[in-house]
């Protein structure tokens, strides 16, 4: 073996064997990087200068390449393209071209060739990934970094529901014109931040956003046909948070489409508190685009907001539930008032059926006894809260289209003639779990 190698068992190589130190590979102390080792190498050659030998340009693990023969030697500057590729060798190893730190490589129009970093772009906008069910965390995150839009919004209907809606958006820094017939109603949105209109057509006039909360399927066809669509841009996106019938609903969005309107219905769940708070439930008709437009400005008077599907699905799904919450009332404060009557503790009650097989939110979000569970309109004598004669217009809505599509729904037919008689008892404004009274007798 020649002298200049050094001589180990090499761990690739069977028991045993030998090969010279010069021959393997080194790995640069620094920065990692191997240097594969040429033949009849001593072992430290071309892995740096050492402190005995003067300076031989051998950079980290990088020996130096022999230049070819016929090529003469370097020019002083840049040289060409040639000279350069041939002296590749020289400096020291490029960092692989990379996208890293968050950062993007642009190029520079002044210099051809040249990479220059552009400033960071914020996680979220530049990868904002799979969004989820709802893709509420996402969207919030975008929005806070993107900043919020302001907007001119015509507000229409400020009763119970809407006043407080529209004094949430214009919390929010949005322009708020708001209108109602009532100059009581006018004067509390007022005082919330919102700019009153004279009239639905002026407060239409450059609205960015119409929003509409009016109480029944006829006055949202009027106001429509005589103001929205005849006074509001084209470019404006229009969302109804009224709870009307499914036809009614999808019959003023065809007749929006047809002049060139986004349309979506949103009607809503929560109740008056909700309101107030920002909180509701918006349930969603429309198309995806119509939904991502009007997205935003939901979010702000509401916790959660719900695409449920094409013109007219808001509606259903809101009947639907509130079919559902209809009867499950009646059902709770029946039970209530059985377990009255055989003696039980309506604490003790309650303490046990918030916990078993029969809770509900009926139960235990809205309990219809006084002093019993958290605090609800029965606390205040069952005012406040949702009034008995919006449930029975809800449920009858939920029979009509039940009758329109031949759906068998005894129990909710049964709950919405248990509110009729309420209802016809002189109980219209009564908080709706106020229903517990009469089925005591």
């Amino acid at each position: 073996m020649r002298a200049c190698h050094d001589v180990r068992l090499h761990p690739r190589r069977r028991h045993r064997e030998v090969r010279p130190a010069g021959d393997q590979a080194r790995r640069h102390p620094r920065h990692g990087r191997v240097a594969a080792a040429g033949p009849c190498r001593g072992q430290g050659q071309g892995d740096g200068n050492g402190p005995d030998r003067p300076d031989d340009r051998r950079r980290g693990s990088r020996a130096r390449r022999p230049r070819r023969p016929h090529r003469p030697g370097r020019r002083s500057g840049r040289g060409s393209v040639e000279d350069r590729r041939g002296d590749r060798g020289d400096g020291p190893a490029r960092r692989p071209r990379q996208q890293g730190d968050g950062e993007r490589r642009l190029r520079d129009a002044a210099g051809a060739g040249r990479a220059v970093r552009a400033p960071a772009v914020q996680r979220p906008v530049r990868d904002r990934g799979p969004e989820g069910r709802h893709g509420r965390f996402h969207r919030e995150a975008a929005r806070k970094l993107e900043g919020p839009l302001m907007a001119r919004i015509a507000f229409i209907g400020l009763g119970n529901m809407g006043g407080g809606m529209a004094a949430n958006l214009a919390k929010a820094g949005h322009d708020v014109r708001a209108f109602d017939l009532s100059a009581e109603a006018l004067d509390r949105a007022k005082a919330a931040g919102c700019l009153p209109a004279d009239s639905a057509a002026a407060a239409c006039d450059g609205a960015e956003v119409v929003v509409t909360m009016l109480p029944a399927g006829t006055p949202v066809a009027s106001v429509y046909d005589e103001s929205v669509l005849t006074a509001a841009p084209r470019t404006a996106i229009l969302i109804d948070c009224s709870t009307i019938p499914v036809a009614t609903a999808r019959a003023v969005a065809d007749r929006a489409a047809a002049q060139g309107f986004t349309m979506v219905d949103a009607p809503v769940s929560g109740g008056i508190a909700a309101a107030n708070a920002g909180t509701l439930t918006f349930m969603v008709g429309g198309s995806a685009e119509a939904f991502g437009r009007a997205e935003p400005f939901l979010d702000v008077m509401g916790k959660a907001v719900i695409h449920a599907g094409g013109a007219g699905a808001g509606q259903a799904a809101k009947i639907c539930n509130n079919m559902l919450l209809g009867a499950t009332m009646v059902a709770t404060c029946e039970s209530f008032a059985l377990a009255e009557k055989l003696g039980l503790d309506l604490q003790t009650y309650y303490d046990i059926a918030s916990q078993a097989s029969g809770q509900s939110w009926s139960m235990t979000s809205y309990c219809p006894v006084p002093g019993v569970g958290p605090e609800t309109p029965a606390d205040r004598d069952y005012q406040g809260g949702f009034a008995a004669a919006l449930m029975l217009k809800d449920l009858r809505l939920a029979m009509d289209a039940a009758a329109g599509t031949s759906a068998d729904t005894p129990m909710g037919a049964r709950a919405a003639e248990l509110y009729q008689r309420f209802v016809d008892d002189g109980n219209a404004a009564t908080d709706f779990s106020g229903i517990i009274r009469m089925l005591k007798g």
